[in-house]
């Protein structure tokens, strides 16, 4: 079987890109951290002296856009925040979805206030 030059520059190629994918994602599920731990570890930080220490060994070197310390406090501190801006993100949605001014609405508080005898309608 005879194979050109390119062929097998192709090849290896694909190959990398393919190798270098699956690094990626492999990296990606070994720092994955689920929010029940993130949680957890943002609120023993004040309680326990591990957490605390760490807490103010990160603060102390965050100058000169150095981020060290414990990768498992920032990975939740970082976790905890997205969590928050989404539950409140989320809430801001249920509250802009409930508008007293619909008509389907206005028909239900009617119907609601007729069943209750407040409205003489």
């Amino acid at each position: 079987m005879v194979c050109l030059q390119e062929d097998v520059l192709n090849y290896i190629s694909m190959l990398k890109a393919a190798i270098g994918v699956m690094e990626f994602f492999f990296a990606e599920s070994e720092v994955d951290m689920k929010i029940r731990q993130a949680k957890k570890i943002m609120k023993e930080v004040y309680k326990t002296r591990y957490w605390a220490y760490r807490q103010g060994y990160y603060c102390g070197k965050m100058d000169a856009g150095k981020l060290a310390g414990d990768h498992r406090l920032l990975k939740a501190m970082r976790l905890t925040k997205k969590w928050e801006s989404r539950k409140i993100r989320n809430d801001v949605n249920k509250i802009l979805e409930k508008n007293p001014f619909k008509p389907r609405d206005l028909q239900r508080s009617v119907l609601r206030l007729k069943r209750y005898g407040c409205s003489k309608a």
